[in-house]
């Protein structure tokens, strides 16, 4: 298999088949079992750490962003999966909810591509792109659509917020995609998810909930048909880092 390509799953059961996961940019196969047990990455204690020396209430990144997007130096450029989801979209008449927009630059770049889209954030950031938006606590109410883009957004939740924001999604009941670009344990942790406050290319010291790929697929695939899914470390290189991310299309 080469790297880049489509892992296809059937919802709601382990792989009855190998699954190829990419990983330090080599393939590297595993049995459905192995896959389902396995922790990835070689360990950083001092991030690690760092989680048993989280000031309190850091899950209310409110501020932090806020801060961020108000003086800090935001990219407007459409990020890499932006450009991978919008090359999946077959339907352009559709609508897409951009969850925790920022900025907009992805809203703003789908508009460009001729989707009807909306940012959702708590706050709207004063030099937001797009031209839709709607400010909402996405774990509480999300409007209708047939998109649901998260990137960077779901380890920026507690664990207990992330449910409630699933939740939110299949209160719907319509048809839906789930588009999920996420922080990986990977590099960071040996255990399947973890809670960390440490900086990064993009700001100061702020709270990130990481999971490993198998937890994340263990918990979404109670929810979703999972159709494609992968981890790797060069997903998005930014100011010379280039984390473990992970990358899910479920389908509910």
């Amino acid at each position: 298999t080469s790297s880049g390509s489509i892992k296809s799953i059937q919802s709601g059961q382990t792989p009855k088949t190998t699954t190829a996961i990419v990983l330090n940019e080599t393939h590297i196969s595993y049995t459905a079992d192995k896959f389902l047990r396995h922790s990835f990455g070689k360990l950083n204690f001092k991030k690690e750490l760092m989680a048993n020396k989280l000031p309190e209430k850091t899950h209310d990144n409110l501020n932090y962003w806020k801060e961020f997007y108000s003086h800090g130096e935001p990219p407007t450029r459409p990020s890499s999966f932006a450009q991978f989801v919008n090359s999946k979209i077959e339907n352009k008449d559709a609508t897409i909810i951009d969850v925790g927009c920022g900025n907009g630059r992805d809203t703003q770049f789908f508009e460009e591509n001729g989707l009807k889209a909306i940012g959702i954030d708590l706050v709207q950031s004063e030099n937001f792109l797009g031209t839709s938006f709607q400010a909402a606590n996405a774990t509480e109410q999300i409007p209708n659509g047939d998109i649901i883009y998260c990137r960077f957004f779901i380890h920026a939740l507690t664990e207990a917020e992330f449910d409630s924001f699933l939740q939110c999604i299949k209160s719907q009941r319509r048809p839906m995609v789930l588009f999920i670009e996420t922080r990986s344990t990977n590099g960071i942790s040996s255990k399947e998810k973890c809670e960390t406050y440490f900086k990064s290319g993009i700001g100061t010291e702020h709270f990130r909930m990481l999971y490993s790929l198998p937890y994340l697929f263990k918990k979404l695939s109670q929810y979703f048909e999972i159709t494609f899914m992968e981890e790797s470390n060069n997903f998005s290189p930014f100011r010379g880092e280039n984390p473990y991310l992970i990358r899910m299309i479920c389908h509910g």
